[in-house]
């Protein structure tokens, strides 16, 4: 091996290490204690159709079935931000700057996580249509409290 390539692999090689370090220590070490105790959409949706109201059986049925449809699609884009994120890990190792599959990459992850949000978010409206309007109501102000960090 040339004797100028091993010092630059070398700090190749620890970078990157680095780079992972930070990033997990920056994900769950750092984070903002209410954040971690905040319910997310889907979870306050789920709460408060389940726990807080009375739904009849015909309206729990389809709120079972919606609930069953959204977590399939929330699977299989899950599956899909983690095969971004796996592009996106060889892309930035390739580039080794933020070039043009690095760029892409990180497109990639960001419309994976958009469509995530907007399954969630449809799935939140579907649920709240089968809702009579006093339970839409309830509904209504459970979410946007949660999506507000407002307590109720």
């Amino acid at each position: 091996m040339p004797a100028l390539l091993r010092p630059l692999l070398l700090t190749a090689l620890v970078a990157l290490v680095a780079g992972f370090v930070g990033v997990w220590l920056g994900s769950g070490f750092f984070r903002a204690p209410q954040m971690a105790q905040e319910p997310f959409l889907r979870e306050t949706v789920f709460s408060v159709v389940k726990s807080e109201m009375s739904l009849t059986p015909q309206q729990n049925q389809r709120v079972t079935e919606i609930e069953d449809n959204y977590l399939r699609e929330r699977a299989q884009i899950r599956l899909r931000i983690t095969n971004a994120n796996a592009n996106l890990a060889r892309a930035m190792v390739d580039d080794m700057e933020f070039g043009p599959m690095t760029k892409a990459a990180t497109e990639e992850v960001s419309a994976a996580i958009a469509e995530l949000q907007r399954t969630t978010i449809v799935y939140s409206l579907t649920v709240r249509s089968v809702l009579t309007p006093e339970q839409q109501h309830i509904f209504d102000d459970r979410i946007i409290a949660a999506l507000t960090n407002e307590a109720s």
